[in-house]
């Protein structure tokens, strides 16, 4: 199976995922002081924007939840070694839960493209 790869969503993605790097190897007061109120909130909306990103760059919903949750997975790693972050099982949830926003935009708009075509077909008839 190939993968296309769309350069310009290929700089995003990787934008995005050293921005990821760097707020989850900081200090947890410097994230404090920028970042919004809910933890789950700032996880969610993350991940689903890295996911989006690489669904854009690749166009494959299912490997982009996987790769955005996988890298979520490797970011709580390198936490668990910096004595001033630490590793959350939880964290790793939520970043697959907003990677799966992907899995369900993408069924949703193709679910409205067969209701289109459905329709279609029966004002044709």
């Amino acid at each position: 199976m190939k993968i296309e790869c769309k350069k310009e969503y290929l700089i995003l993605t990787i934008l995005i995922a050293v921005l990821i790097l760097y707020f989850s190897v900081i200090p947890i007061m410097s994230v404090e002081s920028i970042s919004l109120n809910s933890g789950i909130f700032k996880h969610l909306a993350i991940y689903f924007l890295f996911a989006f990103a690489i669904y854009k760059t690749i166009n494959n919903p299912k490997i982009a939840f996987l790769s955005a949750g996988a890298y979520g997975v490797l970011i709580e790693c390198i936490q668990y070694f910096i004595p001033y972050r630490e590793f959350s099982l939880f964290d790793i949830l939520i970043n697959y839960a907003g990677g799966c926003f992907i899995l369900l935009l993408k069924r949703k708009a193709n679910s409205q493209i067969l209701e289109k075509d459905l329709l279609s077909n029966n004002t044709e008839k």
